[in-house]
């Protein structure tokens, strides 16, 4: 065993540019997830980024973006798409992590299809190979985009509505009596 060269791994082109393709649009989600904390943080980009950055799930920059917007008095409307766009994002993230996270390989089953290994463990251990067609991939992609597209459309409206968002006044902003 010590000293064997491992084989070389190659991916089918196809499943290659899918998997690329759904990692690609995760990251555009993202990005746009980020873009609607510093907007209303009244962050520059660079600035920003040094604080979202830090934050490594889609859940908890929601949850973030979420207390800003409720923070800064954003309007309900906007407050319930992102709420609703976190409750709707879970089914999809979990089709993304699949694919991004689990080991993949040339399935001898099915030739010029490729198989994964999902090895998960929420509540109940699934240790298991998964053949994927690659319409599969594409569906992923297909309900990502929308999830992206849906998402653009929301910081969208956040950068619309952010310059007439009340505010908190200043005596609000610090509950320790005499730092400001």
């Amino acid at each position: 065993m010590a000293g064997e060269d491992i084989p070389e791994f190659k991916f089918i082109p196809e499943y290659a540019n899918g998997i690329a393709s759904i990692a690609s649009c995760w990251a555009t989600i993202e990005y746009y997830e980020n873009n609607s904390i510093w907007i209303v943080a009244k962050l520059d980009p660079k600035t920003g980024a040094c604080m979202t950055s830090q934050m490594y799930t889609l859940q908890a920059k929601l949850a973030g973006l979420l207390s800003l917007l409720k923070l800064h008095g954003a309007p309900d409307t906007i407050i319930s798409r992102v709420n609703r766009f976190a409750e709707n994002i879970r089914g999809p993230q979990e089709h993304r992590n699949r694919v991004v996270h689990d080991i993949w390989m040339l399935d001898n089953r099915h030739p010029g299809s490729m198989s994964r290994l999902e090895a998960t463990a929420s509540k109940k251990l699934k240790f298991e190979m998964q053949d994927v067609p690659i319409q599969r991939l594409k569906d992923i992609y297909t309900e990502l985009s929308a999830c992206r597209q849906e998402f653009y459309n929301i910081r969208a409206d956040i950068f619309t509505a952010q310059p007439s968002f009340p505010g908190i006044p200043g005596s609000e902003l610090d509950p320790i009596p005499g730092v400001r």
